[in-house]
């Protein structure tokens, strides 16, 4: 499996926002939403981290740690036509990255069996 894009675009994040579906988990919120069909299928991913988080150092943290978490599981995304958003939620700065890793990884399953 090839790495997944990731998600640039603020129409990108906005249509995601608006027709997207929330999931909360512990540390992170995730909106997902099948991207255009008629492409290849891909996954793409974009990371978030609002004011809420703290200042610009925090909200940088926070998505490197989302980041690395979502590099480490990628694996497990089926191939499928999904934009997939993760919205760190404040707990994520302070809690041990396995336990952020686990997060990320229960959301990648619960998108692979929700695709299948």
């Amino acid at each position: 499996m090839t790495i997944p894009q990731t998600l640039k675009k603020r129409r990108d994040f906005l249509r995601l926002n608006k027709a997207g579906k929330a999931v909360r988990f512990a540390f992170i919120c995730r909106y997902g939403h099948s991207n255009r069909a008629g492409q290849q299928t891909s996954c793409r991913l974009g990371v978030t981290a609002s004011k809420k988080i703290g200042n610009a150092v925090h909200r940088n943290r926070a998505k490197r740690r989302l980041r690395e978490a979502m590099r480490l599981h990628h694996h497990l995304l089926i191939e499928s036509n999904v934009d997939i958003n993760m919205i760190a939620r404040p707990a994520v700065l302070h809690v041990a990255f396995d336990r952020l890793a686990t997060d990320v990884k229960n959301v990648f399953l619960d998108i692979s069996k929700a695709s299948t």
